[in-house]
């Protein structure tokens, strides 16, 4: 649970706290990965609580069982956060994405959307996952369903890079004025605050000795 303790809450939706499972993620001679396994993607999968303790238990009694598909199942969720990062910077940046990001991530939705159905109750639709089936990759459905949902809705124009050149996490400014620019103030925001009194202190006392 080492890696899982590291990895924070910030990005004010679910896909995006996918998304912000690295650390120092555009930097790649200090980027830190952290769902290094499939049992440490269900242990973040447990966090978020998009299974429960039953659940991540079965799958990962299961993954035991299929190792090798484990295995392609983490390959799989490692290179769909690649790309949907990718995509959503260029977003940030007001760029055309990469379209082999799109088609991978329309790959992805082709393959999981059977996970999940459309209801009618209550005189509404409701667009619900199915029960967890056997499949490796079920939670997936959960978290692209997510992506899908931010992808084709308004909030992007509330769509955020932290300011630290080499943290990259991704967030939703939620702030009335829009005027969020760090992933966490306890975090990147204390290190730039730390930068600025060490510059200004070094400027001050340069100064005093000429």
């Amino acid at each position: 649970m080492v890696q899982i303790q590291k990895i924070m809450m910030l990005g004010e939706q679910l896909c995006l706290d996918f998304i912000n499972a690295v650390g120092w993620h555009p930097n790649e001679s200090m980027c830190v990965e952290y769902l290094t396994s499939y049992s440490v993607f269900i242990q973040w999968c447990q966090k978020t609580e998009i299974i429960n303790t039953e659940q991540a238990s079965f799958f990962l009694e299961e993954s035991r069982k299929r190792s090798v598909e484990a295995d392609e199942v983490i390959k799989r969720v490692i290179e769909l956060r690649k790309s949907v990062f990718r995509i959503l910077l260029a977003v940030i940046a007001k760029d055309t994405p990469n379209e082999q990001d799109i088609d991978l991530l329309n790959s992805e939705i082709a393959r999981v959307l059977p996970f999940s159905k459309l209801q009618y109750t209550d005189n509404q639709f409701i667009w619900k996952r199915a029960k967890e089936t056997k499949n490796l990759d079920w939670m997936l459905s959960i978290i692209v369903n997510d992506i899908i949902e931010l992808l084709t809705s308004n909030k992007l124009e509330r769509l955020k890079v932290c300011d630290d050149d080499n943290c990259g996490w991704i967030f939703l400014d939620m702030s009335k004025n829009k005027s969020r620019r760090w992933c966490s103030m306890q975090d990147c925001g204390n290190r730039a605050k730390a930068r600025r009194h060490y510059y200004n202190k070094k400027i001050s006392k340069n100064e005093e000795t000429e």
